[in-house]
């Protein structure tokens, strides 16, 4: 098992047990819509919801020095393994407990060295 595996299913464990600050959670996607030749959308995108472990805090000294940080950002750390697929800027991510709760706009995004997490500076909405 790889690090990233490995940190994941001790967190989870946490979880399970009601401790640890991982939390249940979910990004927001849609699929891309269809266009037909004219440019008309044809069928529209429609909305996915792929459950994860996070954790959200304050923003520390280096997201705060970040172009666009604007005072209630949040970092939010996703555990890669527990979110299937990957994430980008056009994501939502919604905190379903804890003092962070509410659904988050993804503003930077990037992973740590060894790939365990996506480390997210997040805005209200």
């Amino acid at each position: 098992m790889d690090w990233s595996g490995a940190f994941a299913n001790i967190a989870a464990a946490f979880v399970d047990g009601g401790n640890g600050p991982f939390v249940s959670a979910a990004v927001l996607t849609k699929t891309a819509p269809v266009y037909d030749d004219g440019g008309d959308i044809v069928t529209p995108g429609t909305p996915v919801e792929r459950s994860c472990l996070a954790q959200a805090d304050l923003c520390g000294e280096a997201m705060r020095v970040e172009d666009g940080y604007a005072d209630g950002d949040v970092q939010i750390i996703i555990l890669c393994d527990t979110l299937d697929g990957a994430i980008d800027s056009d994501a939502r991510v919604r905190i379903n407990a804890g003092p962070f709760a509410g659904t988050w706009t993804v503003q930077s995004l990037s992973r740590d060295p060894v790939a365990v997490g996506w480390s997210i500076r997040g805005r209200n909405g």
